[in-house]
């Protein structure tokens, strides 16, 4: 099929130069006309109903943005690709807003033109074509970077971070903002040339020392960041001789591509190539240790002490995994296993762990190591909560089950082993849970219990003292007396004595 495109800008020499930058009838496309205003070129989309539309958005008559404005009003499906001498946000913010296929800088790059129209093709058609490869591969062809006599080239990465909460549109929003601004940039400053490739930049700085092309980068970055207020992370590469080296010392920036995801952890956003990122490696005993103290507070009630050790594990974690988003997620999700082994050999009834192979895929699916740290201090704060909520639901009626224990068996040889194991609780949990129920230790409360019974029995019957010891569970005469007189400040004799008189 054939597809009808009209074109206008206010500047002549631009029509003409599309006109013949293109092979458009090969495209199978038909200019059907060509205009220098705003509102002849509408005219001619409302009569020619053309399937796409290539327009200047700065034009008399009647703005790029008002046209498509009414053409959406008039219901008409003609798709715009809109192109502008101006690097100006709020032009591109409504041409996306508007739903415009792409918004092209004067002057106009010949690959970008065709990615856009073969994107417009692709929806009139339903054919879809490999986008054009918009860096230059082959390594004859840096020839754009004309050779000068001790002149070294620094091959510069640059990486946009994106947040998760941008739709698509404002995701090429920014994008565009940002490239044209390096692009402005580095055009304007003389410091090299910019090009494409992966959906991302590359900039090839010229000069003879690599720490004024570092220095350069920063001051780059500043002048971003003052401008359109959006992180970037550049990876600078080394220095090299000559043009043929420039692939060789790019794939060394591409190989520190993995950062991007740390992006807001690392401590600068300008990474060397030919230093390390965080500096000296951690240890892992180091990393353990922290990874365990923050799991031993997820049964503590203090909260601030769980998110204190919560944040030195998600620092600790982004070191050690230096550049490795699978490794990251492996980390936590070790530590999440190791957290539900500890609370579960609490012996706490009503607990279900996660399952780690969904759990992992969970984390490979985050786009930013921000992301990553939120969606597993989730996981953990629940586990955290659930175990708080089911220790405190099963409290009473774990402790009402301990006294009844201990009223049926108190004459026994009753150790905390044995009544912790009764109600299916680890010793060190059970110790700390009777007392923080009871108001005093597990012995002194099997001590109390015992000595009411060794009362009733003083006062009811004339068994002999020793025998009353035995009977209620102290192992001697001895100790049941001394027992007796801390409590009650008298001996059971003359406890007796004064009782029946």
């Amino acid at each position: 099929m054939t597809i009808k495109m009209v074109l206008a800008d206010d500047e002549v020499m631009i029509t003409k130069g599309i006109q013949k930058l293109v092979d458009w009838s090969a495209m199978g496309i038909e200019i059907v006309g060509v205009f220098e205003d705003g509102e002849s070129a509408f005219e001619a989309i409302v009569r020619e109903q053309p399937e796409l539309a290539l327009l200047d958005i700065s034009m008399p008559g009647m703005t790029g943005i008002e046209i498509i404005k009414e053409c959406l009003a008039l219901k008409l499906s003609t798709q715009f690709i809109f192109i502008s001498g101006f690097q100006d946000f709020e032009y591109a913010k409504s041409a996306i807003k508007y739903g415009a296929i792409d918004y092209l800088l004067k002057p106009i790059i010949l690959e970008e033109l065709l990615h856009a129209v073969e994107q417009c093709i692709a929806n009139v058609t339903g054919i879809k074509k490999e986008p054009e490869q918009l860096f230059i591969e082959n390594r004859e062809e840096f020839t754009k970077l004309i050779e000068v006599e001790k002149t070294c080239y620094v091959p510069v990465l640059a990486e946009i971070i994106l947040a998760s909460s941008m739709n698509e549109q404002m995701e090429k929003l920014v994008r565009f903002s940002v490239y044209s601004f390096i692009d402005e940039y580095v055009e304007n400053t003389s410091i090299g040339i910019t090009f494409r490739r992966s959906g991302r930049m590359v900039i090839i700085l010229k000069g003879t020392e690599r720490e004024q092309c570092i220095e350069q980068i920063h001051t780059l970055q500043e002048a971003l960041e003052n401008s359109i207020r959006q992180k970037t992370v550049f990876v600078v590469g080394q220095l090299v001789n000559h043009m043929s080296e420039i692939p060789g010392s790019y794939e060394k920036c591409a190989a520190l591509a993995g950062y991007f995801f740390f992006a807001d952890w690392l401590p600068s956003t300008v990474l060397d190539t030919e230093a390390a990122v965080f500096g000296n490696k951690i240890q892992m005993e180091r990393f353990q240790d922290a990874r365990d103290q923050m799991i031993n507070t997820l049964t503590s009630k203090d909260a601030e002490m769980f998110e204190k050790s919560f944040s030195l594990f998600a620092k600790l974690t982004c070191r050690l995994s230096d550049g490795k988003k699978e490794d990251a997620c492996y980390y936590y999700c070790t530590a999440v296993r190791r957290a539900e082994d500890t609370v579960a050999n609490l012996g706490i009834e009503g607990f279900d762990g996660h399952d780690m192979k969904t759990l992992l895929e969970m984390g490979r699916e985050t786009a930013t190591y921000t992301a990553l740290v939120a969606m597993y201090h989730k996981v953990l704060l629940q586990l955290r909560e659930s175990f708080q909520d089911i220790a405190s639901n099963s409290e009473k009626q774990n402790y009402l089950k301990a006294r009844a224990y201990i009223e049926k068996h108190y004459a026994e040889n009753l150790t905390l082993n044995i009544l912790a194991d009764e109600i299916h609780m680890n010793p060190y949990y059970f110790s700390a849970f009777f007392k923080k129920n009871a108001g005093i230790n597990f012995k002194d409360y099997v001590c109390k219990i015992r000595l009411e019974h060794a009362v009733a029995l003083l006062v009811s019957s004339d068994k002999k003292t020793y025998e009353i010891a035995v009977e209620v569970g102290f192992t001697d005469a001895r100790t049941f007396t001394e027992a007796f007189q801390r409590h009650f400040h008298e001996t059971p004799s003359a406890y007796r004595k004064r009782i029946k008189e």
